[in-house]
């Protein structure tokens, strides 16, 4: 048991040095680490839209009829190379198509906060108040969309940063407490022989 614990261990703190060193890349680079981003994501569209492909003239001629399959193909692998040559319009509108969605989530937790309002207890004030502040956050992110997605990308990377450098004080710890039950049980076994 504790070998498999110090493996899951190593494995652990290895993942989160590199998360650590990925989060720094985000809070130093992120308008670099945002376009490694998208042309990850236009690849793996590309390799989507392959395997949509793939799947399509895999399956029977009599359920062809109702497949979208090479639809979802085509679009996916388009879309995938699109990305991939257009990097700094899709870094452009990225933000954009972010603020939108927290614009129109905001808007309709403004919705619900006024539907409760009648209900007793419910804190609708509260819910109502930051909604609010997420349609401005939103609108903050449209208005200024460069300097926002570089934030997000800063604070993301930071926050990514610290929380993989206490997850790597946790792996040593739990490494070196397995080191110390191995220890005290090769010492036991050495007493029973």
């Amino acid at each position: 048991m504790e070998e498999y614990i110090k493996k899951i261990g190593k494995q652990s703190l290895i993942i989160s040095i590199l998360l650590v060193v990925l989060g720094f890349l985000m809070a130093c680079k992120s308008i670099e680490m945002v376009n490694i981003f998208i042309i990850l994501f236009g690849y793996v569209m590309v390799v989507d839209g392959l395997i949509h492909f793939a799947s399509y003239f895999k399956i029977g001629s009599e359920y062809r009829f109702f497949s979208y399959e090479l639809a979802q193909a085509i679009i996916d692998i388009l879309l995938g190379f699109f990305v991939v040559s257009n990097v700094s319009s899709v870094s452009t509108v990225l933000p954009i198509i972010i603020g939108l969605w927290i614009v129109l989530d905001g808007i309709l937790k403004v919705q619900i906060a006024l539907n409760i309002r009648g209900v007793r207890d419910a804190q609708w004030g509260l819910m109502f108040l930051c909604s609010l502040v997420t349609i401005f956050v939103g609108l903050g992110i449209i208005f200024n969309p460069a300097t926002s997605l570089e934030l997000i990308v800063k604070l993301s990377g930071a926050a990514l940063a610290i929380s993989q450098i206490f997850s790597i004080f946790d792996d040593i710890y739990i490494l070196n407490e397995v080191g110390k039950v191995e220890k005290a049980e090769a010492k036991v076994a050495k007493k029973t022989k």
